[in-house]
């Protein structure tokens, strides 16, 4: 099956951190790390929940700009400190009732491996690790932080039909994505 016909059975899209949302570097400020996220990735994140697709970031870190990022953007799970990102992944499944394949994923690095094996959906962006790049279904022309995550998200609601509605709910009411 190609990954047009798999992306239209995603209800939730599972992203990591560090090289997907971020352009993977980090910074040590003061008792944190410090990291910078894309804007552009940020609301497709919000468009992607108001078409009613489920959000949840696995992560093997913990931060406090994970957290806050994670809040701002209405994700509805966060799983930090995963260094099995299956047992995560399983849990989500199991909360929200739903498949291995109703399930799309995004990572970038050999953590990810597992999840992006068992998903219905994998993608990463272009700098991702050759061995994740290899297993995926999808590459992104764009690199980790810099709007992968914006044009995988893009492709599902197109995929799915769901974008042109997504856009047409956003103009009706701008205030429901913040």
């Amino acid at each position: 099956m190609n990954f047009r016909e798999k992306i239209k059975n995603i209800k939730a899209l599972g992203m990591d951190i560090d090289g997907v949302l971020t352009n993977g570097k980090i910074y040590i400020y003061r008792n944190d790390e410090v990291r910078t996220f894309n804007a552009k990735d940020g609301f497709s994140i919000r468009l992607l929940k108001l078409s009613g697709i489920k959000t949840l970031i696995i992560t093997g870190k913990s931060s406090i700009s994970i957290k806050r990022r994670c809040i701002q953007l209405g994700i509805d799970y966060l799983y930090e400190n995963m260094r099995n990102k299956l047992t995560a992944m399983e849990n989500f499944l199991k909360n929200e009732n739903l498949s291995w394949d109703e399930v799309g994923f995004i990572g970038d690095d050999i953590p990810d491996i597992p999840v992006m094996e068992k998903v219905g959906f994998s993608a990463a962006p272009s700098d991702a690790s050759e061995e994740v790049k290899r297993i995926c279904d999808f590459v992104s022309k764009r690199k980790g932080g810099e709007g992968a995550v914006r044009e995988i998200i893009e492709l599902i609601l197109k995929g799915q039909e769901k974008w042109e509605k997504t856009l047409k709910l956003f103009f009706q009411n701008p205030a429901s994505l913040f």
